[in-house]
């Protein structure tokens, strides 16, 4: 196994029975979805999905279930049946992380028929139901740029971020979604997050820098 964590660290494809061994073991395969760089190069993708329809029909843990999402995103998966297999928890009594992967997935998929017609209406019934911050920051950005740039959520999102202490994966999820709409949005026209990761006294240096290359790679993507 040492020799097969090796080949993922150094960005390796690896072959058929390699994957379907890490898949089955709970204790790599969380490492394995998300530092495996060769997802739609390897030539493996229907035993990826085989993964997913076979796991979605089971009893599965909450983490097991994360996993098939980010799975899901990694390869580029959307089916009807698997939104509809994943989106009746969002408005349930579930984990944060769990939601935050689903509305992770639903960005991803954003341009599908079944997740964009109800993507509005979910984050805002999210949004007022949630009590966790960050679930309810990420409903926020959505409903910004989802909505047409909307001055509501624009105005809430960018509070948050201005705070003095606001932790770093605030600025992580709101970097990765912009990058994500950057698709269709014009990248100049949302808030000068820049300035305000220059100005916080809050963020550490290597955050700053990791935060900056982000922003740096949006910015390429929309050029």
């Amino acid at each position: 196994m040492k020799d097969i964590l090796k080949l993922i660290s150094k960005g390796k494809e690896l072959e058929a029975n390699q994957i379907i061994k890490l898949l089955e073991d709970e204790m790599i395969r969380n490492y394995f979805i998300t530092n495996y760089s060769c997802f739609k190069s390897d030539r493996n993708f229907h035993i990826y999905i085989d993964y997913i329809n076979v796991n979605m029909k089971k009893n599965i843990s909450m983490d097991h279930k994360m996993e098939l999402i980010d799975l899901a995103i990694n390869i580029d998966y959307y089916s009807v049946k698997f939104y509809d297999y994943i989106i009746d928890d969002l408005l349930k009594r579930k984990s944060y992380l769990l939601k935050l992967s689903i509305l992770d997935f639903m960005n991803e998929f954003y341009y599908k028929e079944k997740v964009n017609v109800n993507y509005l209406n979910l984050n805002k019934l999210l949004s007022k139901r949630t009590s966790n911050n960050l679930v309810k920051f990420q409903t926020n950005i959505n409903l910004f740029l989802a909505g047409d740039l909307n001055l509501k959520y624009f105005k809430k999102v960018s509070k948050t971020l201005n705070k003095e202490k606001t932790e770093p994966f605030y600025f992580y999820r709101y970097l990765n979604t912009i990058n994500y709409y950057s698709q269709f949005l014009d990248f100049s026209n949302v808030i000068d997050i820049e300035e305000i990761i220059s100005n916080s006294k809050f963020l550490s240096e290597v955050s700053k820098k990791d935060l900056k290359e982000i922003i740096d790679m949006g910015k390429k993507n929309t050029n």
